[in-house]
């Protein structure tokens, strides 16, 4: 048995496959990769400023979290990441970082599909579309409905199906 302590605390969370292990600090909007068990540090872009945990794959090493975008700090983007050193960014969401509260993010079953929403702050009322990425073509679908919050509550194990709820 292995006992690890970060420093400072924060989330932490391991990958399925345990070879991985990501620290994120909230309050500095900072993470860090650990090759496991080393504990070899694998830095990220310093490009990269993380605004949410990382959300792991369902059953391989790889993550997806969102990031202020490094051309302009004022938005978001999604980084798709597989340690060390395989690193895909998405498009600009045409999210404010300033008036965006939360951004969820969830894997499909197979891994096929990254689904994320934007939980709006105080300053944005709209009703933000739940995204889906076709995680093997890059390719983006938007779902939207008027004045509806749309989530993925969970997905078929083949990836065909999504079983979503709404909130007005």
């Amino acid at each position: 048995r292995i006992v690890l302590a970060f420093s400072p605390p924060g989330v932490v969370t391991f990958d399925p496959t345990g070879k991985w292990a990501a620290a994120y600090d909230q309050d500095q909007q900072q993470m860090q990769l650990y090759n496991l068990p080393s504990l070899t540090p694998t830095l990220l872009p310093a490009t990269m400023m993380p605004i949410g945990s990382p959300v792991w794959a369902r059953r391989s090493a790889r993550f997806a979290i969102p990031v202020s975008d490094s051309v302009d700090p004022s938005r978001i983007k999604i980084a798709l990441i597989e340690p060390p050193a395989g690193i895909s960014m998405s498009q600009s969401l045409n999210l404010p970082t300033d008036k965006t509260k939360l951004v969820q993010v969830q894997w499909s079953a197979g891994e096929n599909y990254l689904t994320y929403r934007a939980l709006p702050g105080t300053a944005l009322s709209a009703a933000l579309p739940l995204n889906l990425v076709n995680t093997r073509s890059q390719t983006l679908s938007q779902f939207r409905e008027q004045d509806v919050q749309l989530r993925v509550v969970d997905w078929s194990s083949d990836d065909v199906y999504a079983l979503v709820s709404e909130a007005s």
